[in-house]
């Protein structure tokens, strides 16, 4: 079980540092208490699953009012996107 938390940390560090060094850090992603993390499990419309930098999975049911944000890329959202997410 260690071995599968340090292999899906690992891309997850490595993602947390190619968008700070690209410097893609959001106003909103800094604000707080919004997680982020990578995709570890998408199904569109139902559910998205989320393992953050610490190796903790936290999974959303999604709403149909769901806004993905930019809209120009909520098709190329998978299992690999780094996300945050702001819910209520």
């Amino acid at each position: 079980m260690r071995k599968i938390n340090l292999v899906l940390v690992i891309p997850l560090v490595l993602a947390l540092l190619s968008g700070l060094a690209l410097n893609q850090a959001s106003a909103v992603s800094a604000q707080g208490n919004s997680p982020v993390g990578v995709v570890v499990a998408y199904v569109p419309g139902v559910s998205i699953t989320i393992i953050d930098v610490h190796g903790t999975q936290i999974e959303f049911v999604l709403d149909p009012s769901l806004k993905i944000e930019p809209a120009d890329k909520a098709a190329t959202l998978k299992v690999g996107s780094f996300v945050t997410i702001i819910a209520p």
